[in-house]
């Protein structure tokens, strides 16, 4: 047993480091596997400031490009917003939490499609939420579109994933403004709001939150 070791001591020795860098490798080989899925090919922009994005995708017809220009205001805190029919709604108050709205003015050929976007905001402890209805509450969990970056009653054409849905004959305008609402903790202050069709390609854009905003006033 004394000879095993003795012939096989350096090996023994190196063990360590090997394991180490097999560690490493496969470390990279998780990175590799799940970078894809998050959002780290950003085009960077800040509020205020049109910002221009590209980015083609497949569907059902073949390949079709998102291309539009987006305006980001700085978020405000908000207590209701307005339906199409123009009535007003309030959010159902949570303790623990408030819900900001970011407008968005998008510039866009009408005919390029444009939903299925996703949105969400970021704070400067890099904790981010995403654009959902349901935890809006109330009236917004139906009133309120799924897809936040299109006007609710004229989105435009769709993507063809081969639900046989017919294009809304509503025409999407070229230039129009979009309220985005999203609920968070009650001491998340937005730093930037990210968009994105698909991963890991986004609208990075750096914003301004004014926290000391009044809730009730329209944006």
């Amino acid at each position: 047993m004394t000879g095993w070791w003795r012939r096989n001591r350096w090996a023994l020795l190196a063990l360590p480091f090997v394991l180490l860098l097999a560690a490493g490798a496969g470390s990279y080989r998780v990175w590799n596997f799940w970078n894809p899925y998050e959002l780290t090919d950003p085009v960077a922009g800040r509020s205020g400031e049109p910002v221009r994005f590209t980015h083609t995708l497949e569907d059902d017809r073949g390949s079709y490009t998102v291309d539009l220009t987006v305006t980001a205001a700085d978020p405000v805190p908000a207590d209701h917003f307005t339906d199409q029919e123009g009535m007003m709604h309030y959010f159902p108050r949570s303790e623990g939490s408030r819900v900001w709205r970011t407008d968005l003015t998008v510039q866009a050929d009408p005919a390029s499609p444009l939903t299925g976007c996703q949105v969400r905001l970021v704070d400067g402890l890099g904790r981010a939420t995403l654009y959902r209805t349901s935890p809006l509450g109330g009236e917004a969990s139906l009133g309120l579109p799924g897809s936040p970056c299109v006007p609710p009653g004229a989105p435009g054409p769709s993507p063809d994933f081969g639900f046989g849905l017919e294009e809304p004959a509503a025409t999407r305008p070229a230039t129009y403004t979009v309220p985005v609402y999203v609920r968070t903790a009650q001491d998340f202050v937005p730093e930037s709001i990210e968009i994105w069709w698909e991963t890991p390609w986004h609208l990075s854009i750096d914003v301004d939150a004014d926290a000391e905003a009044d809730a009730g006033e329209e944006g």
